[in-house]
């Protein structure tokens, strides 16, 4: 084919038929210029593409409702209203800044940044074995590498993490602890993390999520050994040994490597099993659920910002029902949201236990909501949302073993005993129907959520207002249960074997535990004899090192830090009031000269040892001085001295000479060779007589 331009400039060529064809220009379209991310959504949000299709599609269908705020369900609450700055975290300020400070400590280290100097009241540290330890950093790090934050869930500790390092010039790199089980995988993750550069300027900041709920041998493990090999870099590097060895030696195994990366970890249950070998090593800061008014104010600050009409007294509400979780609360306001949008109309006349998202409510919750009766709501509507609930839990024994329990102490109109007999009838009914569980394959289970019903309808009143046994609700019974149980097992783990054998965790908990709280912690201010107060505290020592228990800084309460024994045990059997309140005044005083006292027993101890060592040594060089007076060349030239005579007298003797000189003597040796090959060596005089 030819191309040419024709007159009006346009190409054309001649066709096989010698026809002539023009081309018409095609008109210009809009570039669309796409900034590409690296990122897994290229720079497009798919969410937001498919919400503006919809919005489309309902708009043509309908025109605009008015009153109604359209909220986009792009993106979650959550992210979109998740701290991004140390001052928008909520609650828990002081524990805040205590995060903060332990990272601030690696800036020395990381950034080049000097810190403010210590005064000189600051307390010496204690040792995992209740040392002082007068060791100082010489990279200027804190004394513990592992930061450990722990608290229940949704209250923000993750976030807290992340904001903190972030504000401190951190890049952060987080793990899921729980998600991570292979050995070599692991290791792998975290070496590269800490210890290989990265694309980015920053310094990273490690954060393992999770960790209680991981193995003991695995992510567990990793960061013990990572500590460990840091200790011991860290005594060569104080004590001013190099690094390098010389050629011909084997480089050591335990030279160890440096940590000069921060590590934050983050769990629910600080006593679990598996954190049981690395909470020696961990900085301990406890979270605890934010104070009512600061979660209202930011719940409200949310509602605001979104256009959500919703009063304080229902924040309130909704604040109760999801325990204080914040991550809930957003969930449940988001869900709220968008019933709004779709019935403004009729928003306001629900409740707000209606709205949120059916959530599964504690069955002790539950069962003080059954005694009460609210009288500005219709009974109907009470009714019908306390089915619900009950429904939902689905825990129809625990709810009603509950009602029977809180029964007798709540306030109820009654004559004769009418409404305990009735409540009996009910009680049988749900045992009858709990058999059908054995007989039936469980078909008539689902009719025993009518009898927390009848409770309500019995016992329900307007004069009970307040919770039967005070607010502590399901959850936090069960946490205070599991730390309990790890406090105890981790004091039976550390008991001699000999003492394993005649008790189990129930006899330690009641009876081994409480009476060594009273030998450890005596009342020394009505002992008034010096050596008796000797003795007490030599038993003291005794009982200590038996149970290999040891000293640490309790800082999980809003108190300064107090000297407590490790494992808390007086957590498990202190019952009396008394002597909690004696946990925070008597005790750290006690404690110390405990304390005092057991390092002054260690240092006698290791004085004898190292008096016992050098003894020997004495001894030993003494009796080796006397068998090795006279010099080894000194004993084979005699030794050749006389088998030389030796020889020339017995030629002598015989007259055997030949050519006028005599026959060379020649001398045998026997080498004993013994049963290993390893000392079978090859000797020459040459090496007998340099």
């Amino acid at each position: 084919m030819l191309f040419g331009p024709t007159e009006d400039q346009r190409l054309s060529f001649v066709s096989g038929n010698g026809k002539t064809v023009h081309l018409r220009k095609k008109p210009a379209k809009d570039v669309i210029d796409l900034n590409w991310k690296h990122d897994e959504s290229y720079g497009i949000d798919i969410n937001q593409l498919l919400q503006r299709c919809e919005d489309t599609k309902n708009a043509a269908k309908q025109g605009p409702v008015p009153g109604c705020v359209k909220h986009s369900t792009s993106q979650l609450w959550t992210e979109k209203w998740k701290p991004r700055t140390f001052f928008d975290l909520v609650g828990n300020e002081k524990t805040n800044r205590r995060v903060l400070k332990w990272l601030r400590q690696w800036s020395p280290l990381v950034f080049g940044q000097e810190l403010p100097k210590k005064s000189s009241s600051v307390r010496e540290k204690l040792g995992a074995d209740g040392a002082v330890l007068d060791f100082e950093d010489p990279l200027q790090r804190p004394y513990k590498k592992i930061l450990l934050l722990n608290g229940p869930p949704g209250i923000g500790k993750t976030s807290v993490a992340h904001v903190v390092a972030k504000q401190a010039g951190f890049s952060v790199i987080e793990i899921n602890a729980s998600d991570e089980r292979a050995g070599p995988h692991v290791k792998d993750r975290i070496h590269n993390a800490l210890f290989n550069h990265t694309f980015d300027d920053r310094p990273v900041c490690l954060i393992a999520d999770e960790i209680d709920g991981s193995i003991e041998t695995g992510f567990v493990k990793v960061l013990i050994d990572i500590v460990n090999s840091d200790f011991r870099a860290t005594q060569r590097l104080a004590s001013g040994a190099s690094n390098t060895v010389q050629r011909g030696k084997r480089k050591q195994r335990s030279s160890g490597k440096v940590l000069t990366r921060p590590i934050i970890t983050i769990c629910n249950n600080v006593y679990a099993s598996a954190l049981e070998k690395l909470r020696p090593h961990c900085e301990i800061i406890t979270f605890q659920r934010p104070a009512e008014s600061a979660l209202l104010e930011r719940l409200s600050h949310v509602c605001r910002k979104e256009k959500l009409q919703l009063g304080k007294k229902r924040l309130k509400e909704l604040s109760e029902l999801s325990q204080g979780d914040l991550r809930s609360c957003l969930n449940n306001m988001q869900f709220m949201a968008s019933l709004q949008a779709e019935a403004p109309e009729s928003a306001d006349a629900v409740q707000i236990s209606d709205q949120v998202k059916d959530m599964a409510i504690s069955w002790y919750r539950i069962c003080n909501q059954i005694f009460r009766r609210n009288p500005h709501e219709d009974a109907k509507v009470q009714f019908g949302r306390l089915l619900r609930d009950v429904e939902i839990n689905s825990n129809y024994q625990r709810i009603v073993q509950g009602c029977f329990a809180m029964f007798p102490e709540v306030k109820f109109s009654d004559h004769s005993l009418q409404k305990p007999s009735a409540a009996a009838d009910w009680l049988y009914f749900n045992d009858l129907m709990f058999k059908s569980l054995f007989e039936h394959n469980g078909d008539l289970l689902r009719y025993n959520s009518v009898v927390p019903m009848a409770f309500f309808n019995l016992f329900s009143d307007i004069a009970n207002k307040d919770d039967v046994r005070g607010k502590v609700n399901e959850f936090d019974h069960r946490e205070r249960l599991r730390n309990n149980d790890s406090i105890v097992l981790a004091t039976l783990h550390r008991a001699p074997p000999i003492l394993k054998i005649f008790m189990n965790k129930s006899s330690l908990a009641l009876e081994v535990l409480p009476l060594l709280d009273y030998i450890l912690v005596p009342d020394f201010s009505k002992v008034r004899n010096n050596q008796i107060k000797t003795a007490l505290l030599n038993n003291i020592v005794a009982a200590l090192s038996s149970f290999d228990l040891s000293f640490s800084e309790r800082v999980d309460t809003d108190l300064p830090r107090v000297t407590c024994i490790e494992p808390p045990f007086d957590k498990v059997t202190l019952m009396d009031e008394k002597r909690v309140k004696e946990v925070f005044t008597k005790r750290p005083s006690i404690l110390n000269v405990v304390l005092a006292k057991a390092q002054e027993s260690k240092v006698r101890k290791r004085t004898i040892e190292q008096a016992k060592v050098d003894k020997l040594d004495l001894e030993s060089a003494r009796k080796k001085h006397k068998t090795t007076s006279s010099k080894p060349v000194d004993y084979f030239k005699a030794q050749y001295a006389n088998v030389q005579t030796k020889g020339n007298e017995t030629i002598e003797d015989s007259g055997c000479v030949i050519g006028g000189s005599r026959e060379p003597v020649k001398i045998w040796i026997k080498y004993k060779e013994g049963f290993s090959d390893a000392v079978r060596k090859d000797v020459t005089w040459n090496s007998l007589w340099e």
